[in-house]
């Protein structure tokens, strides 16, 4: 919450300058770019022609508390004479009841316009989004936009990279506005352990009626080599039209939530769970991997990480182990039919090189023969495949593994001893190279340049080396032609080299 604070503060010192264009951003104010978080860019009156740009005026500093900050703005027709007033409220939210082991991360925003003329108006809005979330990953993007939308009695949610929103400086969020059978439920700019949510202030059904005609991803800077890692990537919210009676006013409200991306908070606090806050997690999930099976993962490694020394390198440990022994009989089911099948087709391999070398020039002959052979043994040529399917039944559990543990927002920065592997989240860097280097094929594979030797990786690779070399060997003799001796031979020596 001092962030929020420190962020009001900001705005308030800020608030004596004209603002400048987003573009203008880094020459002006370096690092103060997050100052253009939930701007309002502009505000339209189209029956009195006027389109005023919010983000380019003066704003008064019209009250402060420690926890509210109140700031106007005043606007005039094209003739002088005074239009509207518009008033923008920044309040952070008290601890919801029952939330003593749940941090909430909540501000709200609020924008009244206040029609100051004799005669009714209309308006159309703009509100943006957050900016400033910086990446968390060195080596790739981990920055989305993730739009949720009431459809079908249920939230669904979808993410957009930066890269889709900076081809144009603005990306249409494909189904995220309000139509006749949907709502946007909320807009969030995320990385891999953090977001910024905005969610339309009371709204919490597909019921509620319709206040805005598009919600857009944006970039605010050139799309140029030199700022595509700029921490601009945001989202606009487009009101419908508002009517404003004469001397009256209208409001629009938004409930944000800054923090982070955590699975007990989202599933523990009522008004995160009502609107599907765990979406902004769940929604990067791996397709081949149900989101039950991750939260399952994420749920245990939890529970773990309650057993004293409370250390989430030992969780891990405990987790893979548990993982590993629930999965045991079906790899040992596998490995044994498979050891079983290429000992019955070593068997045969004499009886096949005899088929093979008699009907050299016969090739439909041949196999016709060889299937005979089998057949007449009681052996599936497929059963190979057959045999590889319970191996592949895991393949979703590891995947499901790995997601809970990239996604975890508590392995940030937790160490497992405090002097080799200090980031449970990061690289465990024996060595820091003082300037990264790029390594050509290589550095593609890593997903970018070398910037420290890492242990694990090293050992792991070793591990992997010493388990191929060691992998079982057929007993059976080598027959001539080779047969199956040969063929597995090269599937080691293939292993080996991957």
């Amino acid at each position: 919450m001092a962030e929020i604070r420190d962020h009001y503060r900001t705005i308030e010192r800020k608030a004596a300058y004209p603002l400048l264009s987003p573009v203008e951003i880094p020459e002006a104010y370096g690092q103060m770019e997050t100052f253009y978080s939930f701007a309002a860019p502009k505000i339209r009156f189209e029956d009195h022609g006027v389109e005023a740009a919010l983000d380019r005026v003066l704003w008064k500093v019209e009250s402060k508390t420690e926890t509210q900050v109140v700031l106007a703005v005043r606007i005039e027709s094209l003739d002088g004479k005074a239009l509207a007033r518009v008033v923008r409220t920044y309040e952070i939210l008290p601890q919801p009841a029952g939330s003593s082991t749940t941090q909430t991360s909540d501000f709200a925003l609020f924008t009244r316009v206040e029609n100051l003329t004799s005669g009714p108006m209309s308006a159309i809005y703009i509100q943006q989004g957050p900016v400033g979330m910086a990446k968390e990953n060195a080596r790739q993007e981990d920055r989305h936009i993730v739009a949720a939308w009431w459809a079908e009695g249920q939230i669904l949610c979808k993410g957009h990279y930066r890269a889709e929103a900076a081809k144009k400086h603005q990306a249409y969020l494909a189904k995220d506005d309000d139509t006749e059978n949907q709502r946007i439920a909320w807009a969030a700019v995320t990385n891999n352990y953090f977001a910024c949510i905005m969610a339309p202030r009371g709204r919490l059904s597909p019921k509620d009626p319709a206040r805005f005609s598009t919600l857009n991803g944006i970039t605010l800077l050139e799309n140029t080599p030199d700022r595509r890692e700029a921490n601009d990537l945001t989202f606009q919210f487009t009101t419908n039209r508002l009517s404003i009676p004469p001397r009256g006013s209208t409001e629009i409200a938004f409930d944000c939530y800054l923090g982070p991306k955590s699975k007990v908070a989202f599933e523990s606090v009522e008004s995160y769970r009502n609107r599907d806050y765990y979406g902004v997690i769940s929604e990067s999930f791996s397709s081949c991997t149900p989101t039950a099976l991750v939260g399952l993962m994420m749920s245990l490694l939890n529970t773990f990480h309650k057993i004293p020394p409370h250390n989430y390198g030992l969780a891990i440990i405990i987790l893979v182990l548990v993982v590993r022994a629930a999965l045991h009989p079906i790899t040992k089911k596998s490995q044994v039919n498979m050891m079983k099948m290429q000992k019955q087709q070593a068997m045969l391999q004499p009886k096949v090189a005899q088929l093979r070398e008699k009907y050299a020039n016969d090739r439909v002959k041949m196999n016709h023969e060889i299937m005979e052979v089998y057949r007449e043994a009681g052996i599936n040529p497929a059963g190979n495949i057959l045999s590889c399917l319970p191996m592949m039944l895991q393949i979703p559990i590891w995947i499901a593994l790995w997601t809970a543990l990239a996604s975890t927002v508590d392995m940030r920065h937790a160490p497992f001893d405090g002097w080799w592997i200090r980031d449970l989240a990061g690289a465990d860097a024996i060595y820091t190279f003082k300037q990264a280097f790029y390594i050509p094929l290589i550095g593609a594979l890593m997903g970018g340049p070398m910037e420290s030797i890492n242990l694990l990786p090293i050992l792991l690779g070793i591990s992997q080396v010493l388990q191929t070399r060691y992998m079982p060997r057929s007993t059976m003799p080598q027959q001539q032609g080779g047969g199956m001796t040969d063929q597995m031979e090269q599937q080691r020596k293939m292993m080996m080299f991957m």
